[in-house]
């Protein structure tokens, strides 16, 4: 006969022992899976399934390795290229452009301050990202910066112009280090939006249909409700955004479905989420985002409505209105959490930040409230 110590008995194995019986309670037993075995839980033991008692300290393992591996699962990003942990102090940047002549006595390039605030509403902080500057500017503050906004105006030729060429280092840099698994988001308004279809396009690709100072509601397309910009929303924004003229366009400009259609690059690029249709009638496209990268354009002005008060124009500020700007707004800055590019130091953070440069209130000169004005 084999010698050692016994084997438990199975828990439902009959025993002829009856003093053994006696002393035991009725078993009431449960099993559950773990790990590719089966536990059976009694009321005296927890056995294995093929019949092996845990000794107490097996079952503390067990149960501290179970909960290593859910707080895992649970904590783990399936964004691509972003970090383990979202970053709580994200620095955007929002690239200048040549002042209007209008507002050209306070400096030579600019960033209306909406655009500013629209980025501190979620929590953010602005940097302004100069154009003009060589390349390994760029590349520098783009390695020290959590995503960029290209902001609205209404430059003549967008691509030939500082603002596009730096744009355009910005998207092939952010679109490079994606493939690293370095997570960089980029948000165009307005302008912002036609230079991210005219970089995918490879050529301007805009039609002159205007919407100026025009507040429309969107229309979604069939699969928007899968985009990342818009699986989030609640049903009040999107029944807002569907039925209520809480969208303030002022565009001259637009990128049509037909020329969307007709471009191959921009078509395998970008998807559309929704249009709108114009005073004349005429539908243009109104939402887009990157089917590959975290990039996202919008048509009409989401910042106007919480921050330009200029009584020149038909912006609302309703609470509804309202509702959906913040959506937007939280929604980027919540993409910028997701990268972790950081300033070497805090001086050069310190340094960089919108702070450091004059705001001048305009009072309603090109429509604006507010502007930051850089001459360099």
């Amino acid at each position: 006969m084999h010698r050692g110590r016994r084997s438990t008995p199975d828990i439902n194995t009959p025993t002829d022992n009856k003093e053994s019986s006696a002393s035991v309670a009725p078993n009431r037993s449960t099993s559950t899976p773990l790990s590719g075995f089966l536990i059976s839980v009694s009321s005296n033991n927890i056995i294995m399934h093929y019949g092996r008692k845990f000794r107490p300290y097996s079952v503390i393992i067990i149960s501290i390795i179970l909960a290593i591996v859910l707080f895992s699962c649970c904590t783990s990003r399936s964004v691509k290229g972003s970090p383990k942990a979202f970053n709580y102090r994200p620095i955007v940047g929002v690239l200048t452009q040549a002042s209007p002549p209008i507002v050209r006595e306070y400096g030579s390039t600019y960033i209306p301050a909406t655009y500013v605030q629209f980025i501190a509403l979620a929590g953010a902080r602005v940097v302004p990202v100069f154009v003009n500057q060589s390349y390994e500017y760029y590349v520098d503050l783009f390695n020290s910066i959590n995503g960029v906004l290209w902001p609205g105006g209404g430059l003549d030729d967008i691509l030939g112009s500082g603002y596009g060429r730096a744009g355009k280092i910005f998207y092939d840099l952010a679109m490079k280090s994606y493939q690293k698994e370095d997570y960089f988001p980029i948000w165009g308004t307005c302008q912002g939006f036609e230079l991210m279809v005219s970089l995918a396009a490879g050529k301007d690709v805009l039609a002159p249909l205007k919407s100026y100072n025009k507040n429309l509601n969107v229309t979604f397309t069939k699969g928007y409700s899968h985009s990342k910009m818009m699986s989030g929303a609640s049903k009040e924004v999107l029944d807002a955004l569907r039925t209520k003229a809480v969208t303030y366009n002022g565009h001259k400009f637009s990128l049509t479905p037909t020329n969307y259609t007709k471009s191959a690059t921009l078509h395998a690029q970008y998807d559309v989420l929704a249009t709108s249709v114009n005073e004349e009638g005429r539908e243009f496209i109104a939402l887009i985002e990157a089917k590959d990268y975290p990039f996202y354009g919008v048509q009409f002005h989401p910042e106007k409505p919480l921050f330009t008060w200029s009584t020149k124009t038909s912006i609302k500020h309703d609470p509804t209105t309202l509702m959906v700007s913040q959506y937007f707004s939280n929604f980027f800055v919540n993409e910028a959490r997701k990268n972790g590019h950081a300033f070497a130091d805090p001086k050069k953070e310190e340094d960089a930040l919108i702070f450091n440069y004059k705001l001048v209130y305009l009072k309603g000169k090109q429509n604006l409230d507010q502007a930051y004005f850089f001459d360099y």
